[in-house]
């Protein structure tokens, strides 16, 4: 049955594309539009049925591109030539050292044990959490916080119930989807030029993304009250208990999270400053998160370097 299906998901696979490569030609839908779409669509089938790393896909498109001639070099590989894979690269590290050091985590269970242990408590306190490891990584905290929501649910003994999917739709808003009003780098730098494309002078800095996007805030507070409101758990849910247990079986803070620590808090002010000292924002996240790996402060590892997903940014 598993070789069948294979079968059968390649044979769609190559299908979708060729009845794209067969459909007829014209002025509007030119035979090079047949060709991209077929190469586009032939790869994001190979991501959703998972026949390779996600990597290779990726690179089977620009190879695509480039094997059937349809723009110059310099324009298939013109993404390479500006700051946005380098800010993610950046993004990434920044995310997997501080995941490893315990940070995030320290910093998640302290903000649930603020918000209480009951269950509207837990789904505010992995909301809130979520937001401030997306501010300390620019939105790559997401592993982190899926892991923790896990945790949170198997401590409390929550098995897939209403309850389960609040707590990990306060973990999705606080982070996945926060790059509505948190400066993403793999978004920004396509919104700015967008906004070049019709005013030269078009800037938007980390404070004005964030306060013109403030809203989202709101929103998110409304939706999970009522969330809570809607899906009430059958049984009282009091888990600060576990959760202090969680938070106390961290080991004391270390001197790597202390160095950490004070690198985030140079990056985020360097981009909430943007205002006053008109540097590219970009600067932040594409040398800050190496700096946890000069002398003297060594906090980078080799794993946080050989975690990154490669595939993603191709």
């Amino acid at each position: 049955k598993q070789k069948i299906l294979i079968y059968l998901k390649w044979i769609i696979t190559l299908l979708i594309p060729g009845v794209v490569l067969l459909t007829p030609s014209n002025e509007l839908y030119t035979w090079e539009m047949h060709q991209f779409l077929a190469i586009v669509i032939f790869c994001i089938m190979c991501i959703a049925f998972e026949f390779f790393n996600i990597m290779i896909p990726a690179l089977l498109m620009s190879m695509g591109f480039m094997a059937c001639n349809l723009a110059p070099l310099e324009i298939i590989f013109g993404g390479w030539a500006n700051t946005l894979p380098y800010q993610v690269i950046g993004a990434f590290v920044l995310a997997n050292v501080l995941e490893e050091t315990g940070l995030l985590k320290r910093v998640a269970y302290w903000t649930m044990l603020k918000t209480g242990g009951t269950y509207r408590g837990i789904v505010f306190g992995v909301w809130l959490a979520a937001i401030l490891a997306s501010f300390m990584t620019s939105c790559n905290a997401f592993v982190v916080i899926a892991t923790l929501c896990y945790g949170i649910c198997k401590s409390l003994n929550l098995k897939a119930s209403p309850e389960t999917t609040v707590i990990f739709t306060a973990g999705i808003m606080g982070s996945i989807t926060a790059w509505i009003m948190i400066y993403f780098p793999a978004q920004m730098p396509f919104l700015i030029t967008a906004g070049q494309s019709i005013n030269p002078d078009f800037n938007i800095t980390w404070l004005e993304f964030l306060f013109d996007n403030a809203p989202y805030f709101l929103i998110s507070i409304i939706t999970l009250w009522v969330l809570t409101k809607i899906m009430k758990p059958a049984q009282l849910i009091q888990g600060k208990t576990a959760i202090k247990e969680m938070y106390d079986s961290l080991a004391p803070i270390s001197i790597s999270e202390k160095k950490s620590s004070i690198i985030v808090l140079g990056i985020l002010l360097f981009l909430i400053t943007g205002n006053f000292h008109k540097i590219n924002l970009a600067w932040g996240l594409m040398f800050g998160p190496w700096l946890l790996y000069m002398p003297g402060i060594n906090v980078g590892t080799k794993k946080a370097i050989d975690n990154i997903n490669f595939g993603l940014i191709f």
